[in-house]
C-alpha cells in the first residue's frame, strides 16, 4: 500500500484537530440552579419546563435570581473562552440580564461581564453569548445575579440557562 506525504500530513491534521476539541469542555448551568438574590428578593417566582420564570402580574415587578456555577476544573491552566446566557424574553420593554462574575477564593472580583437578551415581545430562543479576553481563567468560583422581567401580554420571560465554555 502507497502512503503518500500529503495522507500523512491529512491524518494528522485530523487527530490534531479532534485532540484539541476534545480538551474543551461545556459547562451547562439550568436555571433551576439559581434561587432568590441574598439581597432579601421577595418577587416570587416559578419553574416550568422553560425554566425559571417571575410570576408578579399583580405589580409588574421582575425577579433577582442568584445562581452558583460550579465549574469542575480546578487547574490553573484551563481558560474561559464563551458565556451565554440562554432564554426566552417575552417583555417588550424590558430585558433578561445576568451579570457573571469569577471570584477568587477571598471573593475578589477576577472576572465579570454582564449578558442580556433583546426585549422583545416574541416567543424565539435567544442566546447572547460574550467572549472573555484570552487568559480569562475557568478555576475559582463562578456566579451570576439574574433579572428575569415581569410578565408581559406576550406571556412570561424565561431564563432557561447559562453556558461557559471553556478550553484547556
Amino acid at each position: 500500500m502507497k502512503v503518500t506525504f500529503a495522507t500523512i500530513t491529512m491524518l494528522a491534521a485530523m487527530m490534531m484537530g479532534a485532540a484539541a476539541f476534545a480538551a474543551n469542555r461545556s459547562y451547562q448551568f439550568s436555571a433551576s440552579i439559581c434561587h432568590p438574590d441574598s439581597n432579601g428578593s421577595t418577587v416570587p417566582y416559578l419553574f416550568d419546563q422553560y425554566g425559571a420564570h417571575a410570576t408578579d402580574e399583580d405589580f409588574g415587578f421582575g425577579a433577582f435570581l442568584f445562581c452558583p456555577l460550579p465549574t469542575t476544573d480546578t487547574g490553573t491552566d484551563g481558560t474561559a473562552i464563551s458565556i451565554a446566557l440562554e432564554a426566552y424574553n417575552r417583555n417588550p420593554n424590558d430585558a433578561v440580564s445576568c451579570s457573571v462574575y469569577r471570584t477568587d477564593g477571598s471573593g475578589n472580583i477576577l472576572y465579570s461581564v454582564g449578558i442580556e437578551t433583546v426585549a422583545s415581545s416574541g416567543t424565539q430562543f435567544q442566546a447572547p453569548t460574550v467572549f472573555p479576553p484570552t487568559g480569562t481563567g475557568i478555576s475559582g468560583y463562578w456566579w451570576a445575579l439574574c433579572y428575569i422581567p415581569p410578565p408581559a401580554s406576550a406571556g412570561f420571560s424565561h431564563l432557561v440557562g447559562i453556558h461557559i465554555g471553556a478550553a484547556e
